[in-house]
C-alpha cells in the first residue's frame, strides 16, 4: 500500500452540524499525490461519531476514523501531539477542525508543491474567510500579508495566537521530532506549532484564500474563553510560563521579541483579569516606558475591545 504524502488531521467534538462539510471539503481535494484524512472524534455526545463512520465506510481508502470513547480534552495538549505521531503517516500534516472547512480543491496541491520545491519550508499557510456564527461581526477575508511572504521569527513570536488560521496550515511532520519541554506547557494547540515550525525552517504565507474559519461556534473552546474570566486568566498565566520556558530553552536567542510578547500578556492579565492575577505588581519590573503607558491608558479605559483593536493595529503595521 502506498503511504500518503499528506495526512489531514481533523479533530471533532459535538460537530454534527458541521462535520459533513468539513469532511467533504477534504475529500474533494484534487492532488497528484496520495493523502489521508484522519478524523479524531473526542467522545462526542451527539451524532458526530456516526457521521464520521459513515464517511469512512464510503471512503475506506482515504478516511481513517479514530473514535474515542473517553474525552481527552482535559488531559492536556500532549493528546494533540500523540494523535499526530500515532495516526498520521504523511510527510506533511494539514489541519482542518470539524467546524471549519476548505474551499479550494487545489489547496493541498498548491501548498505541497511549494514545500516540496523548497525543503527548508517547515510551514505554509494562506488567507482564510472568517465567518461569525453569532453575527457579531461581518464575514471577511483575513489576509496576513500583501503578497506571498516568509515571516521572520520576530513576526511569528509577536503574533503567535493571531499568526495564522490553523485551517489553512500545513507543516512538515518532522517538526515534531525531539519535542522540547516548553511545547507541553502551552494551553492552546496552535501557538507551539508555529514556534516549532519557526525553529525548524521557514514559515511561508501564500496570499490566496483556501478555507473558511467559523468563529463563535456554540460550545467551542474560544466561546468558553470569552465567557469565563477565570479560565482566560489561567490561560494567560500558562502562556506566560510557556514563553518563559521557550526563551530559556532557546538560550534567549529571541529574548527581545519574547519579552515584548510576554508584556502584552501581562497587561492583558493585569488590566482585564486583575481579580484572578496573582503577584500582579511583581511583573511591573519587566515593563518599559511603552508598556507602562499601555498599561495605564487601557486600565483607565477598561475596554477589552479597544485593547484588542490596538493589538491588531500593531500587528498590521508590524510595530512590535
Amino acid at each position: 500500500m502506498t503511504l500518503p504524502l499528506v495526512s489531514i488531521k481533523m479533530l471533532a467534538y459535538n460537530h454534527e452540524n458541521y462535520i459533513r462539510q468539513a469532511i467533504e471539503s477534504c475529500v474533494m481535494q484534487q492532488t497528484s499525490f496520495p493523502y489521508e484524512l484522519v478524523v479524531i472524534d473526542d467522545a462526542s455526545q451527539d451524532r458526530t461519531p456516526q457521521i464520521i463512520q459513515g464517511y469512512a465506510d464510503s471512503h475506506p481508502e482515504k478516511i481513517v476514523p479514530v473514535l474515542l470513547v473517553e474525552n481527552q480534552q482535559s488531559k492536556g495538549r500532549q493528546f494533540s501531539i500523540d494523535s499526530v505521531l500515532r495516526h498520521c503517516q504523511g510527510k506533511y500534516i494539514a489541519f482542518c477542525e470539524g467546524d471549519d472547512y476548505w474551499t479550494d480543491p487545489l489547496k493541498l496541491e498548491k501548498q505541497i508543491s511549494l514545500m516540496e520545491a523548497d525543503p527548508s519550508v517547515s510551514m505554509c499557510f494562506t488567507a482564510a474567510w472568517r465567518e461569525y456564527l453569532d453575527a457579531s461581526r461581518k464575514p471577511h477575508i483575513k489576509r496576513y500579508h500583501r503578497g506571498d511572504f516568509c515571516f521572520p521569527p520576530r513576526d511569528v513570536i509577536q503574533r503567535l495566537g493571531s499568526f495564522a488560521d490553523m485551517v489553512t496550515v500545513v507543516v512538515r511532520k518532522d517538526i515534531y521530532l525531539d519535542i522540547p519541554e516548553w511545547y507541553y506547557l502551552s494551553p492552546v494547540g496552535d501557538v507551539p506549532i508555529y514556534l516549532l515550525a519557526m525553529l525548524k525552517g521557514k514559515v511561508c504565507y501564500e496570499d490566496t484564500t483556501t478555507a473558511v474559519h467559523q468563529s463563535k461556534v456554540a460550545n467551542s473552546w474560544t466561546q468558553s474563553m470569552d465567557q469565563d474570566g477565570q479560565r482566560k486568566a489561567a490561560v494567560l498565566k500558562k502562556m506566560i510560563a510557556m514563553l518563559q520556558a521557550f526563551d530559556l530553552e532557546t538560550s534567549f536567542q529571541y529574548h527581545a521579541f519574547v519579552e515584548r510578547r510576554l508584556n502584552t500578556h501581562r497587561i492583558d492579565l493585569q488590566v482585564f483579569y486583575e481579580a484572578y492575577a496573582e503577584n500582579c505588581k511583581e511583573d511591573f519590573s519587566n515593563f518599559g516606558l511603552r508598556e507602562h503607558l499601555e498599561f495605564n491608558f487601557f486600565k483607565y479605559l477598561r475596554s477589552q475591545t479597544l485593547w484588542n483593536k490596538y493589538q491588531s493595529l500593531l500587528r498590521m503595521l508590524r510595530i512590535y
